[in-house]
């Protein structure tokens, strides 16, 4: 059975998870963004993107880049988008680390102070 990748979202795709036409059909494309697939073996860079499933550096990295974006959003002056950063944070990790609980606080404090002067 061929496999195909979808050089956009480096989703692999075979016979389980795609129709037997559509693997077999010239141009077929990704199901989820529409980019017309690719044989793995025409990927002209199979590790441009990393594919789909977790590893602890993965998921550690998803953590920090989401806390960028945290204070990047407060830095902005968005305080409730950086709450709610935090919050995916929360329900990810279970709780946040270090120095965060500080900052939430600080941020949930902008917010109101904000509410209130409008």
């Amino acid at each position: 059975m061929p496999k195909l990748v979808c050089p956009r979202c480096a989703l692999m795709y075979d016979g389980a998870t795609l129709p037997r036409y559509l693997l077999s059909a010239s141009g077929a494309s990704c199901p989820r963004c529409a980019t017309p697939l690719v044989h793995t073996s025409d990927d002209p860079d199979p590790n441009r993107r990393p594919r789909l499933g977790s590893t602890p550096e993965r998921h550690q990295a998803a953590v920090a880049r989401t806390l960028d974006w945290a204070e990047q959003a407060a830095a902005d002056g968005d305080y409730a988008a950086a709450l709610a950063w935090l919050a995916t944070i929360e329900v990810v990790e279970g709780n946040l680390p270090t120095g965060f609980d500080a900052k939430r606080r600080a941020w949930a404090a902008r917010t109101q102070a904000t509410a209130v002067a409008r």
